[in-house]
């Protein structure tokens, strides 16, 4: 996480599911750049097939990777820490 000077916090990650991409370029390029897409102002991510620190659940399964970026705004009612 990551907060910026208009009061918006950086979030990144991602997560494995078992399928497959049917359609479409994958997101990850052959020399490891991640294009995303970018869905509003404040929120971008990618699917691909190229996936990396894979559970051992998941091991031999077809996995598909969900990368994203988000930029939001603290709604907690604790007080963030900066």
């Amino acid at each position: 996480m990551h907060r910026f000077e208009d009061g918006l916090h950086y979030y990144g990650g991602w997560f494995h599911f078992v399928g497959s991409i049917i359609a479409g370029e994958d997101a990850v390029d052959a020399s490891a750049r991640v294009k995303l897409e970018q869905i509003n102002e404040r929120f971008s991510m990618a699917f691909s097939a190229r996936t990396n620190l894979v559970g051992d659940a998941f091991k031999g399964l077809p996995l598909v990777e969900l990368g994203f970026n988000a930029h939001v705004p603290w709604v907690l009612l604790e007080p963030e820490h900066a």
